[in-house]
C-alpha cells in the first residue's frame, strides 16, 4: 500500500490544471485507482526486464544494471525492487498465483468486464428467470474456435436438458446453472445466487423485492456515468504527472496512416463506435 503522504501530493498536482474537488472521496478513489494501474504497469516493465537480464540467478549484476527508463537518482530504488524479486517471500507469493492459474476449469472470453454486465449488455434484466444461460455460453464459445474447454459441451448439453424440462417459474436459469456448475462457480459479483432449497417462499419474496428493478440499475448507470466521464478526463493529467516523474513508460507510437478508402470508412463509423464504446466503459 503506498503512504497516504505519499498520493496526497499527487493527487494536488490536478489542482495546477483542472478545479476539482479533491475532498471527495469518489474522486480520489478514482484518482487512486488510475495511479494504482500505472505504478502496477510500471512494476511489470520492470520485473520483466529483470527476468529477461538474468536478475533471478545473479541479483548482483541485474542491481548494477537497472532499467534503462530510470535515471541515476533511481538506483536506490530499483535495488530495493531488486531484493524484492528475489525474496522468498515474493517467490512463494508468485509461485502460488502461477498454481492457482492452472487449476482453472475452464477460461472465459469476458476479460475485465463481468459476466452480469455482459448479460446488461445484451439488453437481458438481471432479475430475468431466463436469459443467463446464454449469457454464459456467449463467453465460453467462439463461432470460429469453438468452446474454450472441451468439457464444457457436456454441462451446457446439460443445462439446456433442464432448461428443456422445467418452466422458468419452477427453475430458473441461475438455479440450473447451480445445479450443473455448482453454487461456487455462479456466485459471480452483481448477478447473486438463488435462494438456497432450505429457503422459505417468504424469505425468497422478501429477498427479490429488496433487489433493485432494472430501471432503478439504469437510472444509477447514467449518473454514474454522467460523473464518471467528467471525472476520467481530468484523470488524463495523471499519467501525464507520472510520465513527467519517469513513473510510467511513454505513450506507443502511432499506427502509420490509414489508406483513403480506411479512412473514409472510419469517418463513417467513428462517431457511433465512440459514443458506444464509451457507454460501454462507463
Amino acid at each position: 500500500m503506498v503512504p497516504e503522504d505519499v498520493r496526497d501530493p499527487l493527487r494536488h498536482y490536478l489542482l495546477e490544471h483542472f478545479d476539482i474537488n479533491l475532498n471527495d472521496e469518489t474522486t480520489k478513489k478514482c484518482i487512486d485507482e488510475q495511479m494504482r494501474k500505472a505504478w502496477k504497469g510500471h512494476k511489470y516493465k520492470l520485473h520483466l526486464y529483470f527476468k529477461e537480464i538474468g536478475g533471478e540467478n545473479d541479483l548482483e549484476m541485474a542491481k548494477s544494471k537497472r532499467h534503462p527508463d530510470l535515471k541515476e537518482e533511481h538506483q536506490e530504488d530499483w535495488m530495493i525492487l531488486c531484493d524484492r524479486w528475489c525474496s522468498p517471500e515474493f517467490k512463494e507469493r508468485a509461485l502460488k498465483n502461477t498454481t492457482n492459474r492452472s487449476k482453472r476449469k475452464w477460461e472465459s472470453k469476458n476479460g475485465s468486464i463481468s459476466t452480469p454486465r455482459h448479460h446488461i449488455r445484451r439488453g437481458m434484466v438481471l432479475t430475468s428467470p431466463t436469459g443467463q444461460i446464454e449469457t454464459w455460453r456467449l463467453k465460453h464459445y467462439d463461432a470460429e474456435k469453438g468452446w474454450t474447454g472441451i468439457e464444457l459441451v457436456p454441462l451446457y448439453d446439460k443445462m439446456m436438458e433442464l432448461r428443456g424440462q422445467h418452466p422458468p417459474e419452477e427453475l430458473s436459469d441461475i438455479e440450473i446453472m447451480e445445479r450443473v456448475l455448482g453454487r461456487d462457480s455462479v456466485y459471480l459479483r452483481g448477478w447473486g445466487r438463488s435462494p438456497s432449497v432450505t429457503t422459505s417462499t417468504s424469505h425468497r419474496e422478501n429477498i427479490v423485492g429488496n433487489q433493485p428493478t432494472y430501471e432503478e440499475l439504469l437510472e444509477r448507470l447514467n449518473d454514474t456515468t454522467s460523473r464518471l466521464n467528467a471525472t476520467n478526463e481530468q484523470l488524463s493529467v495523471v499519467v501525464d504527472i507520472l510520465r513527467h516523474n519517469n513513473l510510467m513508460a511513454p505513450p506507443p507510437p502511432p499506427p502509420p496512416p490509414p489508406t483513403d478508402q480506411a479512412s473514409d470508412a472510419n469517418l463513417r463509423e467513428s462517431p457511433s463506435i465512440s459514443i458506444r464504446e464509451s457507454q460501454d466503459d462507463s
